[in-house]
């Protein structure tokens, strides 16, 4: 998710040879970024052809193609919302293993909220301040309903993230190996 990209070359000391040369930390930090971008859209597509691979075994699927394709793109805004938090984590935190571990347990913490805030009308106003709220992968794809600026609210979060991380990395000092 983009948390452990920065500190794992701050931990094997490659951080130092890439920025050796002649590249920006801001560059150097929007390819990381990008990369996790690319990867997560790369898995959107794998997992847009494992489903084409599975009509070609299953006669009648009934697959609405329009709508997995939305699904897959919301499924992407939360993508996009998780590399910018752990951009964000990964611009701060020296240890891979506590930038990318905390990104995941915010993350977990925020399907806690999703599974806690359904159980009862107290807990109502948890669904709304997490981020699967904001990307719901049944109504698309099982109801073919979708609120149009949910996921914008994800992707408007992570770049918020991401661009927090980018002033942090730029601003900070780098540890000596």
């Amino acid at each position: 998710m983009g948390g452990a990209a920065l500190p794992v070359n701050i931990e094997n000391g490659t951080l130092d040879l890439a920025l050796a040369r002649p590249i920006s930390r801001t560059r150097y930090y929007l390819e990381s970024w990008l990369g996790t971008l690319i990867c997560g859209a790369i898995i959107g597509l794998f997992t847009v052809f494992a489903v084409w691979l599975d009509t070609l075994l299953l006669k009648n699927a009934g697959i609405n193609w329009q709508w997995l394709w939305i699904t897959q793109l919301v499924q992407w805004a939360f993508f996009f919302f998780a590399a910018g938090l752990g951009m964000f984590l990964g611009s701060f935190i020296n240890a891979s293993r506590g930038a990318g571990g905390a990104a995941v347990g915010i993350i977990a913490l925020g399907y806690l909220m999703n599974t806690f805030g359904s159980i009862s009308d107290q807990f109502n106003w948890l669904l709304k301040i997490n981020p699967f709220y904001y990307a719901p992968a049944i109504g698309p794809l099982v109801l073919h309903q979708l609120t149009w600026w949910h996921p914008l609210v994800l992707v408007a979060a992570g770049l918020g993230f991401g661009i927090a991380g980018l002033v942090i990395f730029n601003r900070r000092d780098l540890p000596a190996v």
